[in-house]
């Protein structure tokens, strides 16, 4: 990772101000994360335009989803859908997305079920139950941790990760209230336990890359959010969030050093490419409103905070 960026995580884990550091100009709301799959039956004539541009992705979704009857999928930041050939004919698989990050556990499942009457209250809602999914998530990383033979100081921060994210989930959740907003209940599958080799892999994508872009975000938000109480609630993720990131570059060192060398370059490689996806994912620029009371900034800067992270 570029030392600089290194440097803004040891600050913000400190409570330190990052006044003048180009990083509170060049970061944006977590990359998005699915919160519902929708699968529709349609027709050619329903999907013409799609693949041109001349239409919209959200609104063949939204008008598919009318036809069929189900539920207004309610607010999101945004929609992707796909052709799926089957034997019965062409569908579209519709991904409801909304911004969210950070260290989710293995086999979380889409949200389903979050109550919002707009989008301010949908993003408040998915980030309180993202905070709460990654309770399990440090949960698990500490028991893997100690299995796999890490380091008692490795194994104690992961611990402490996860009654961060207890405080957080508490947070976000009095927020998404405060919106009008429920956030869905956190749905898992059964998963194996995982390798030595999985677990560090989803450490470099989930936690260095994903932990890093969530403590530089929160402390983007906690300088331009609308509100001091607003401020104050991601200062303190801030804080929180960017010694998960510094654990999960602890985590990856100790990796590299008992890896052979095929492997933790391998590994490094992977890192780098979670960093790519996480530019790309960031080309959207943020919704207005999520820019004016969250303090989430625009496209460009999130492409710069994409690029600190190689």
């Amino acid at each position: 990772m570029n030392p600089l960026a290194l440097s803004w995580l040891r600050r913000i884990a400190l409570g330190l101000p990052l006044a003048g550091v180009s990083v509170l100009s060049a970061c944006t709301s977590p990359g998005p994360c699915p919160s519902s799959t929708e699968l529709f039956e349609a027709s050619a004539e329903q999907l013409a335009g799609l693949g041109d541009g001349t239409r919209d992705c959200r609104d063949v979704c939204d008008e598919l989803q009318r036809a069929t009857g189900r539920p207004d999928m309610g607010y999101f930041a945004g929609t992707e859908c796909g052709e799926v050939e089957t034997d019965g004919g062409l569908l579209l698989e519709c991904n409801y997305y909304v911004g969210c990050g950070g260290r989710p556990p293995a086999g979380l499942l889409a949200s389903r079920g979050a109550v919002a009457r707009d989008l301010l209250g949908a993003h408040l809602a998915e980030a309180a139950r993202m905070e709460l999914a990654s309770v399990p998530a440090f949960v698990e990383l500490a028991r893997e941790l100690a299995y796999h033979g890490a380091p008692r100081g490795l194994i104690a921060a992961a611990r402490r990760s996860a009654r961060d994210e207890v405080r957080h989930a508490i947070a976000m959740r009095r927020l998404a209230r405060a919106a009008g907003a429920t956030p869905a209940p956190v749905t898992r599958v059964g998963t194996a336990p995982r390798t030595a080799r999985e677990l560090l892999e989803d450490n470099a994508i989930t936690g260095c890359v994903g932990e890093s872009h969530a403590a530089l975000v929160a402390a983007h938000q906690a300088a331009h959010a609308a509100t001091p109480a607003l401020r104050a609630v991601f200062s303190e993720i801030a804080r929180d969030e960017a010694r998960h990131a510094l654990l999960s570059f602890a985590i990856h060192g100790w990796a590299l050093e008992r890896l052979p060398t095929r492997a933790a370059r391998k590994l490094d490689e992977r890192r780098r490419e979670a960093r790519d996806e996480l530019a790309r994912a960031a080309a959207a620029d943020a919704d207005p409103i999520l820019s004016r009371t969250l303090g989430v900034p625009d496209a460009d800067r999130a492409m710069t905070l994409a690029e600190a992270l190689a």
